[in-house]
């Protein structure tokens, strides 16, 4: 869409990873899954209030950042998170329906065509924080320590084409 470039994205996106991987917002992450953390909006004290907007947008957009690559790395970058918005639209709002939060790992495997239960276990209705260096690996792209205790992306020297093809993607 034009909104950003990839190098600006993958900056956000470490920034985002450095901050939640601090540790005591790493603690803070872990301690409810995404999906407790959303039931926490109904009338929260301010500390909640607090947790549920820090695992909603932080460890949400970095989960959905990893479920997009994983998405990419099943279909070999031909499809992504936009696709399972697309896929949402038309399946559900356009037919004037809904669906429910058990739903959702079949529409993004469905979307992948693999597997995506075990994501959603571990990362949404579980409590972990996804391992970018694992989703990143097969995008030829790793994580530095920069030396403001932050990170960066940087890409492997030995990417092979299909890792520069999939990282072309995102």
């Amino acid at each position: 869409s034009g909104i950003t470039t990839q190098a600006k994205f993958l900056r956000s996106m470490s920034k985002l990873n450095s901050t939640c991987t601090m540790p005591m917002m790493r603690d803070m992450l872990t301690q409810k899954s995404n999906v407790d953390f959303s039931k926490g909006w109904k009338n929260p004290n301010p500390i909640e209030f607090m947790q549920v907007a820090g695992a909603t947008y932080e460890r949400g957009s970095l989960h959905m950042f990893a479920a997009d690559l994983e998405i990419r790395r099943h279909t070999k970058g031909a499809r992504g998170l936009t696709d399972v918005i697309r896929y949402l639209m038309d399946e559900y709002w356009r037919k004037g329906k809904g669906y429910g939060e058990d739903e959702l790992p079949s529409i993004f495997s469905k979307v992948a065509g693999a597997d995506m239960e075990g994501f959603f276990k571990a990362h949404i209705n579980g409590k972990a924080l996804v391992d970018l260096e694992v989703f990143l690996k097969p995008f030829g792209l790793t994580l530095k320590a920069t030396s403001d205790s932050a990170s960066r992306f940087e890409e492997v020297a030995d990417a092979t084409p299909e890792q520069i093809s999939l990282r072309e993607s995102i």
